[in-house]
């Protein structure tokens, strides 16, 4: 009992500082590359699709790290259900610099091709094509001293976010006495 209750307490904290970081986060607007690929457990079937240039993307401007990542493979997900392929894991990829893109596109696709296990699928830009996910507009950066701002309220986050788990490990020390 205890450990869960600590478990279910280091999950909190681990939600607060993951909340915390992305109500924090500054984006900047960042045209790019992008591919997505999706497979099954269920399956051998695996699908690829093409390197795509998506002039609305937006990155983080700290980290560089695509924004809403998760939506842009829930837009491939989508498409393959609708397509009849069940319950696909989609991962999305993505890059501002096109050769670094396919140097990871031809990687992944040698993993799956090389061996002959997995009937690989290839889905072009007419079949489906991404779309921007556009931040809200208090999340937008446009210039250096806006990130400054928000890289150092994320850093004071982070700073009381510590506070509050250490607080939370004391009084489970007491707890478990």
């Amino acid at each position: 009992m205890r450990l869960r209750n600590f478990l279910m307490s280091l999950a909190a904290v681990v939600a607060l500082i993951l909340g915390a970081n992305d109500a924090q986060a500054a984006y900047k607007p960042t045209p790019g590359y992008i591919f997505g690929f999706a497979a099954s457990f269920n399956d051998s079937t695996v699908y690829l699709t093409e390197i795509q240039r998506i002039d609305s993307t937006w990155t983080d401007a700290r980290k560089d790290f695509l924004y809403r990542r998760n939506d842009y493979s829930s837009q491939l997900r989508e498409h393959l259900r609708n397509q009849g392929f069940v319950n696909p894991t989609c991962v999305t990829i993505f890059s501002d610099d096109r050769k670094k893109l396919e140097k990871k596109y031809l990687k992944l696709r040698k993993k799956y091709t090389e061996k002959g296990r997995f009937d690989v699928k290839y889905i072009d830009v007419n079949t489906f094509s991404y779309h921007g996910i556009i931040p809200d507009e208090k999340e937008m950066v446009t210039t250096k001293n806006e990130i400054k701002k928000a890289r150092k309220a994320e850093i004071k986050s982070e700073k009381a976010d510590a506070k509050k788990k250490k607080a939370l490990d004391k009084e489970h020390k007491k707890k478990k006495k």
